[in-house]
């Protein structure tokens, strides 16, 4: 049986796509679930300029992206 993700955050309006494993992410939720489930995954270039921008301008979240 699957899981409810929760999103308390508002949603991006263009996804961010992780191609490594061709998903698009439309939440903070959902990012720090990718992040969680698929540690053994993520490589050094994942945490780019372009992360930090759709933090910024699709989630709202200046704060963060800083």
């Amino acid at each position: 049986m699957g899981e409810l993700l929760l999103c308390s955050h508002e949603l991006a309006f263009v996804p961010y796509y992780i191609d490594s494993i061709a998903l698009n992410i439309y939440s903070l939720e959902e990012l720090c679930y990718y992040l969680i489930e698929n540690t053994d995954l993520i490589e050094p270039s994942f945490m780019e300029e372009d992360l930090i921008d759709w933090i910024r301008s699709e989630l709202k979240l200046p704060a963060l992206a800083n």
